[in-house]
């Protein structure tokens, strides 16, 4: 399951047909016995992202990263792909993009020149893993352009949106890339630029 607008995340439990609710502003501090739950109910990897999203949305970046980590071992890799019969590739591209705006974000509020520039690399690295992942997916050039946008290389950023609007998210069209590009123009005070997108 995944999470709802109310902000709950749901962990389906599989032998007993029902679900676990996670309230995000309950979520433990110490996300061990979440990922216990996570890990013992075979969750499909899109609900351990919502999870760590759910912690990171409660300020707790270690248990953020705690989950990630641990929903892109080997181990869990294996099993959520023997139990669902099939590789979670767009939920790992997913992870790498939400990994890649984790350090993008650190970066930006860092004030040490060389932790920022360490911020910016490990971002690049989780962007080109998940290009790997997905090559057909739009989600790693919308990371690419936010980097662009993060090195105010306003047209690099662009050159993004522009890749990013000819591919999909997980298989669908999604306008994400044009509001993107409508954004930079807007900032760069091109409005009728903005407006024929």
């Amino acid at each position: 399951m995944a999470a709802d607008d109310n902000g709950i995340v749901y962990v389906a439990l599989h032998e007993h047909n029902e679900a676990v609710a996670l309230p995000r502003n309950a979520l433990p501090q110490d996300p061990d016995d979440v990922l216990n739950l996570l890990s013992s109910e075979a969750a499909p990897l899109q609900c351990w992202i919502d999870t760590a999203k759910a912690y990171l949305s409660q300020g707790f970046a270690e248990g953020f990263l705690s989950i990630i980590e641990e929903a892109n071992s080997h181990e869990t890799l294996e099993g959520i792909k023997n139990y669902f019969g099939k590789e979670p590739t767009f939920e790992r591209v997913q992870m790498f993009c939400a990994m890649a705006a984790y350090h993008l974000e650190a970066a930006r509020v860092e004030k040490d020149p060389h932790k920022r520039t360490e911020a910016v690399e490990k971002a690049e690295a989780h962007v080109r893993s998940a290009e790997q992942l997905g090559p057909r997916e739009m989600l790693p050039h919308m990371a690419k352009a936010m980097l662009a946008q993060a090195r105010n290389d306003q047209q690099g950023a662009l050159l993004e949106y522009r890749r990013a609007a000819m591919l999909t998210h997980n298989g669908r069209q999604n306008h994400a890339p044009l509001l993107g590009q409508a954004a930079l123009h807007y900032s760069s005070g091109s409005l009728a630029e903005a407006v024929k997108l």
